[in-house]
């Protein structure tokens, strides 16, 4: 297992801050309301900070798993607010949660705890896109 950061540490308080909030839900049109954009804010942020500007980005399954979550976890959120639905709510929730222990498990799978990623030398950005670039003309 490789070693998390700090934001994840910040991303799992705000997990805990839904799942307290839930746990003290009392439903009602206007709490659900207010739970489901609170929800949604905190699940806006734990996005914000969990993705590292500088940590490689995901590829393959992972974007999709992630992505499905995340379609998710915003057609319940505006589901919740907009028709103060306990089961959207719920739905919410669970994905916003399980969003958040998906992402914690694969940082924890792959980062390696060194620095970051070093973003790719010029040369090689010239070799990989020569073809996308103008042919050269020499002027003697």
């Amino acid at each position: 297992m490789k070693r998390l950061t700090w934001r994840d540490g910040v991303a799992t308080v705000l997990a805990a801050v839904i799942l307290a909030s839930y746990a003290a839900y009392t439903p009602g049109p206007a709490a659900t309301r207010v739970l489901g954009a609170a929800v949604l804010l905190a699940g806006i942020g734990m996005c914000i900070v969990g993705a590292a500007p500088a940590m490689a980005r995901p590829a393959g399954a992972t974007v999709y798993v992630a992505g499905a979550l995340g379609l998710v976890t915003l057609v319940a959120a505006v589901v919740a607010v907009a028709a103060a639905s306990q089961v959207a709510l719920a739905l919410q929730v669970g994905a916003t949660l399980t969003l958040w222990l998906f992402t914690t498990v694969r940082h924890a799978a792959t980062r390696s705890g060194g620095g970051p990623v070093e973003p790719p030398r010029a040369e090689v950005l010239l070799e990989l896109h020569k073809d996308a670039l103008p042919p050269r003309v020499d002027i003697r």
